[in-house]
């Protein structure tokens, strides 16, 4: 899932290129998610478009067979702020009614990718011609076109391709895959139609417009004036190619004519095609229009003279007929075709979409390229059977080096994380592994930062179906890992997020280096993972005081890692002080901290790369010195000081006494016992006054699920 709650997602931010991040990635964005029935639940500035306001929406539709007979079942709009998802089949028409003037402004820019078949069936369902979009797909074959990477207009760019592009987005977009699979593989021609919406539903719907306003500012910084123009007529071109009535195309809004800007600075555009229409079999008078009305209202608008090439080969009903109507623009003698494509209806219709140039070779031409290539293969052939015979008589043995053809040379490589936890490396190469560090701080794709959940258990976690709740629905925003007995054996079923995310373990003792070393090996194993960037250690018996939402906005807004540090001066701080641990660490810079951390990346990958302050605490602190209460806040007090909250963001009774805190069972379980937790709490959050100060939560007993489940709703907020 992609959003936070069923009714939240994260969006990606644009931010300026020169604008400082300090993670030099593009800012996520927690928005709300609106499931629209009704026109007032929608912003007035997109039911009342203004030219004081100038609004950039990404958009979207999705239906059954979406075209002119088809059925148009939901419309997304994708603001900065929220995703609105407009349910025409409850709206039904008054709803629509009152988005059209929105669709049809010249004030609010429509980010969509392929708008053909969207523009199509809001043309003939509800009457409106879509008009001031920015269609991705065209935006970014003139952008490949100027950079000399033309490609094929019979393989336009994929959205899932274009998001996965690092100069587009880099986003690996893998779950929009997936539901493609999935709502293949259910075969249900009317999965839209269905009401009310499922959690699938509304992720793919969610997941088709969340990232186009990052993407419209991504391709807006690399378009010039000459191509803003190309890109708004192909736009207006492509909304209007299937939406042919009896007028033809005459009353849609003329199209975009060339800029005087462009005119005065003598720009020679090249020859293209603008546009390709299908249209059914003997219509195509009504495209054309009476005595040519439709043809005039386009050259008029574009400033052009019409040259029409008829194909006159004799009619076979099984060929396509086909007419070129060329637009010779007056004023700088640019040919642009629009090529008209009459199809037998039933054909493919998606096929008929053509952007590249029609070009006719020299007959001599022709038969000398002809020639040259049967030269080529036949002196082809000759070399590799003459090299087959000359090198390779002797019998040699099957290699099993794997052919470079056959790896993948793509980012995907680099940051997919590993689709299997289980791994059979020891620990010096693991820590070694995921001690890489990228020496290039930004990233080439736009990386979504996760929250890694790291369980350090003896065996099963009681308290899982708590969790499972409070995970639901973001899993694209964290990573789960469990650190349990090397004989226990997980039994989670595959609904849950503990399923199969148990790693590799070793045997723990309680206050001994290993509880360190299983707490290192938590880190590791999380940090093969590219996209984690904030690392929390929980145990068995800890629970979540906040939703998802809330943790993650805590956390990634931070400014420092929640280590907790302090100086205690009695028998169980500097009392536990083994003076043979000098010069690496005196005892003015021995610390005592909770074991329950919160660190990001940077010091995580401080802790599992230490070799400086491992071999002494692992040698000099040794019962009655609690190594996990030493070891990581020394070490990272004195290394990085400015970076630590010096406090734990995990609450903990220790007013009972003893060497364990208290216990919480189901009697405890009630709404006071938690109001007393949240209450009187004082703390500071980035240098500020807070009354926030836990996050989490420990310890309670495995009795203590149920009332927890059933206050979680009111109390948790999830």
């Amino acid at each position: 899932m992609v959003f936070a709650t069923p009714y939240q997602t994260y969006i990606p931010l644009p931010f300026d290129s020169g604008e400082e991040h300090k993670d030099l990635e593009a800012v996520l964005s927690m928005v709300p998610i609106h499931i629209v029935t009704h026109a007032s639940q929608l912003p007035k500035e997109f039911l009342f478009p203004s030219s004081k306001n100038h609004l950039i929406v990404g958009f979207d539709c999705e239906g059954v067979q979406l075209c002119h007979y088809g059925t148009l079942c939901i419309m997304q709009l994708a603001f900065l702020d929220a995703i609105y998802l407009v349910d025409v089949i409850q709206g039904g028409e008054k709803l629509m009614k009152a988005c059209k003037p929105a669709l049809e402004s010249s004030f609010i820019t429509k980010v969509i990718h392929d708008c053909k078949r969207d523009s199509e069936a809001l043309y003939f369902h509800f009457g409106i011609k879509l008009h001031n979009v920015m269609d991705t797909q065209i935006a970014y074959s003139l952008i490949e076109k100027q950079r000399g990477r033309r490609r094929s207009s019979d393989n336009p760019i994929s959205f899932i391709a274009l998001l996965a592009d690092p100069n587009y987005c880099g986003i690996s977009y893998i779950e929009k895959n997936e539901i493609r699979v999935l709502l293949k593989k259910a075969s249900d021609p009317k999965f839209w139609t269905y009401r009310p919406l499922s959690e699938m539903m509304i992720q793919a719907a969610v997941d088709d417009v969340r990232f186009l306003p990052y993407v419209h500012h991504k391709i807006m910084e690399k378009l010039n004036e000459q191509m803003l123009w190309q890109l708004a007529i192909r736009g207006a071109l492509h909304c209007r190619c299937f939406c042919v009535n009896d007028k033809g195309v005459l009353d849609w809004p003329p199209i975009p004519t060339i800029p005087d800007n462009i005119k005065a600075k003598g720009n020679a555009l090249e020859e293209e095609i603008l546009s390709v229409i299908n249209v059914p079999s003997g219509r195509m008078g009504l495209v054309i229009g009476k005595k040519g009305a439709s043809i005039l209202s386009i050259k008029n608008s574009c400033n052009a003279d019409i040259l029409i090439r008829r194909d006159k080969r004799p009619s076979d009903k099984k060929r396509q007929q086909q007419t070129e109507i060329l637009l010779v623009t007056k004023s700088e003698g640019i040919k642009m075709q629009a090529r008209m494509v009459a199809m037998e209806e039933g054909k493919d219709q998606a096929s008929a979409i053509r952007t590249s140039i029609s070009r006719t070779l020299p007959l001599r031409l022709l038969l000398f390229c002809l020639l040259f290539a049967v030269l080529a293969i036949g002196l082809s052939i000759i070399c590799m059977y003459s090299l087959r015979f000359f090198i390779f008589q002797q019998t040699v043995a099957p290699s099993t080096f794997r052919p470079w053809f056959e790896e993948v040379h793509t980012i995907e490589r680099w940051i997919r994380p590993p689709t299997n936890l289980w791994h059979s490396i020891n620990d010096n190469e693991l820590l070694w592994r995921a001690s890489f560090v990228p020496k290039i701080k930004q990233y080439p794709f736009l990386r979504v930062p996760k929250i890694a959940f790291m369980f350090l258990t003896k065996g099963p976690l009681p308290l899982a179906p708590l969790w499972d709740r409070f995970f639901k629905g973001n899993e694209r925003h964290c990573s789960i890992y469990v650190h349990a007995l090397p004989s226990y054996i997980s039994g989670y079923p595959q609904s849950s997020a503990f399923h199969r995310r148990q790693i590799p373990s070793q045997m723990v003792e309680w206050g001994k280096m290993s509880m360190c070393e299983a707490e290192r090996r938590l880190l590791a194993n999380a940090l093969l993972d590219i996209s984690n960037e904030w690392f929390i250690l929980l145990s068995e018996s800890c629970i979540p005081l906040y939703n998802f939402s809330v943790i993650y906005h805590y956390i990634s807004r931070s400014n420092h890692s929640f280590m907790e540090s302090y100086d205690d001066p009695g028998p169980y701080g500097r009392g536990r002080y083994d003076s043979r641990m000098e010069p690496e660490v005196t005892l003015g810079q021995w610390r005592k901290g909770s074991q329950w951390f919160e660190v990001d990346r940077m010091l995580a990958i401080n802790i599992i790369e230490d070799n400086k302050y491992y071999p002494k605490f692992k040698e000099f602190c040794q019962p009655a010195c609690y190594v996990d209460e030493h070891y990581f806040t020394t070490m990272l007090t004195i290394q990085v000081p400015h970076l630590l909250a010096n406090r734990t963001l995990t609450w903990t009774d220790w007013s009972r006494g003893g060497a364990h805190p208290a216990t919480f069972g189901k009697d405890d379980m009630t709404e006071a016992f938690f109001q007393k937790i949240f209450e009187g709490q004082a703390c500071l959050y980035n240098g500020q006054p807070t009354s926030l100060c836990f996050l989490f939560a420990r310890k309670f007993a495995p009795n203590a699920l149920d009332p927890l489940l059933e206050l979680a709703p009111k109390v948790f907020g999830f």
